[in-house]
């Protein structure tokens, strides 16, 4: 009897189908593996090959020589391994392609919603900007300007360097170009785009020709004031060879604006006359953003009562502390948060005792250039803070010298005044002597902290001296020889 067979037609599960998928993949990616190192070890057979060649075809090139000089075993394993590295290059991009398709949908998906959101935001913002007025910048997004008072002993030098790259100076005293010079170039400056000379005295311009003369100028910044001193003839010698004007400074003239900045000349009054150089001393308001600074030069306290209209943040004290440039009403109108002296040893009495008085009367950070060095003040636009070179305390030198020339008739108050007149500039008789000896003529070296007559054998190795009066020298802070005694 014949065996019956049965067949059943059975139906293939849902994890047979997930098995086979699985093994697609699994085979499919061991392929793409294999082809990668099957790449490199093609490749290191094609280098092999080529080199058999090169050594057949060109046995005399320099490179095969080198190359044979190297063992077989070292050129085999090299190749070796360049051929490996290709090959694990290729499943790391095999390996990054799976994983970045992997998240493209998370990332869309991540991206469709916070556009949506941002949509959202931009429409709050425009409907909020809709109802409000075109705001002013605000200061806290300004970068910083910086004004450094540089230590130049018994004189000014001011440098003000702006956030848009631009830079003042203001004023060099004899002697103390090279210092200022340094100070610019520490801090990356090969240009000063204005330079201001408040007024013909030496220890305000009589560094400045050096200055001129060495360095990248954009503009020239001075006072109608006249002065037949050698120091005033240097300084419009230099300006002269440099093929440069001087751009006449007076109230209501502008140097310059710039981005939330602008620099106004307060003072002297245009086409005014005045019987001393102080008088004539520029008075500049530096605004930036909401903040104000004031340089004064050597103005009396009459300038700047009348130029000046109130408050200021940051003030250069006028005439390195003299009671001249300073006044207790002066300070209560001004009430300046900080004042800086600049000064250094000197037989003027500066800085005076009621100047000091009338600036702590109104809350005012003092500094002064003889106490602490230079002395540095960085504004944001909206606060200013001062740091300084090194510590130290102002002390007065007398009580209250030059009081009695708070006018703008006669300015003086010692100190460097080198006795300008309001006529031409013109070859001047030398100054009559008197019994004090202050207008008899010296010379100091370049680099000396000394005054000496004319002839005065320790100045023989010096190729250069610079002649001034006997009072001038004492105003710079230098200190009589102790061979001639001049």
């Amino acid at each position: 009897m014949a065996k019956k067979i049965v067949v059943r037609n059975e139906k293939r599960g849902c994890l047979w189908w997930c098995g086979v998928f699985f093994l697609g993949c699994l085979a499919i990616a061991v392929l793409a593996y294999a082809l990668c190192i099957a790449a490199g070890v093609g490749l290191w057979f094609l280098t092999r090959y080529c080199w058999r060649k090169l050594v057949v075809q060109a046995p005399d090139s320099k490179f095969v020589k080198k190359m044979s000089s190297v063992p077989p075993i070292v050129r085999q394993v090299a190749a070796g391994l360049v051929c490996a590295m290709l090959s694990l290059m290729l499943m790391a991009g095999l390996g990054n392609a799976s994983s970045n398709t992997a998240n493209d949908t998370t990332v869309q998906t991540t991206q469709t919603q916070k556009e949506k959101k941002a949509e959202k935001t931009k429409k709050k913002s425009d409907d909020k900007a809709a109802t409000v007025d075109e705001a002013e910048p605000d200061p806290a997004t300004l970068t910083d300007l910086v004004v450094k008072f540089v230590d130049v002993g018994q004189g000014d030098a001011t440098i003000l360097e702006f956030p848009d790259g631009k830079t003042m100076l203001i004023d060099t005293p004899t002697g103390k170009s090279e210092v200022v010079k340094s100070t610019l170039r520490a801090d990356g400056r090969s240009t000063i785009d204005w330079l201001v000379a408040t007024h013909p005295d030496a220890d305000h311009i009589g560094g400045l020709d050096g200055i001129i003369s060495s360095m990248d100028i954009g503009s020239i910044w001075a006072p109608e004031a006249n002065s037949s001193t050698q120091t005033y003839t240097r300084f419009l010698t230099s300006i002269s060879n440099k093929g440069m004007g001087i751009e006449p400074a007076y109230a209501g003239r502008q140097i310059a604006t710039g981005e939330n900045y602008s620099i106004d000349i307060l003072w002297p009054q245009q086409g005014a006359s005045y019987s001393e150089d102080n008088a004539y001393s520029i008075v500049i308001k530096v605004t930036y953003g909401e903040n104000t600074f004031l340089f004064t030069g050597d103005a009396p306290v009459e300038a700047q009562n009348t130029c000046v209209g109130g408050h200021v943040d940051v003030l250069k004290v006028s005439h390195h502390g003299s009671a001249s440039g300073m006044s207790s009403a002066l300070a209560a109108k001004l009430t300046p948060a900080i004042a800086v002296l600049s000064y250094g040893k000197n037989s003027y009495g500066h800085p005076t005792q009621v100047v000091l008085d009338a600036l702590s009367s109104v809350g005012a950070q003092v500094y002064g250039t003889y106490a602490h060095g230079t002395v540095t003040v960085v504004s944001n636009g909206k606060d200013a803070t001062a740091s300084t070179a090194t510590e130290g305390t102002i002390e007065a030198a007398s009580q209250d010298s030059g009081a009695d020339s708070q006018g703008i008739g006669s300015g003086g108050g010692g100190g460097g005044s080198s006795g300008a007149s309001e006529q031409p500039a013109a070859p001047a008789p030398a100054p009559a002597a008197t019994d004090s000896g202050q207008d008899e003529t010296v010379v100091i070296t370049p680099t000396g902290s000394k005054y000496h007559r004319p002839g005065c054998r320790t100045t023989s190795r010096s190729k250069s001296l610079t002649e001034m009066t006997k009072s001038q020298a004492q105003a710079q802070g230098f200190a009589p020889c102790g061979v001639c005694n001049p």
